[in-house]
């Protein structure tokens, strides 16, 4: 299986399935991990607003 695998493996070309370009592709590569690096902070800034919400309902329940 693993043989098979590897004989199925693509190698990079100058032109990429679709009719875009090398760099095109590359570029698109760095602007959806860039994407994805801000939809994680995103994420992050939501649980500590949550947490911080959670915090506060539970002091004001307690005092």
């Amino acid at each position: 299986m693993v043989y098979r695998w590897q004989s199925c493996k693509v190698e990079p070309k100058t032109e990429v399935k679709g009719g875009i370009s090398r760099t095109e592709y590359h570029r698109l590569l760095r602007e959806n991990q860039l994407l994805k690096e801000l939809v994680a902070e995103k994420e992050l800034e939501i649980r500590v607003k949550d947490a911080l919400l959670k915090k506060t309902i539970h002091q004001n329940k307690s005092g």
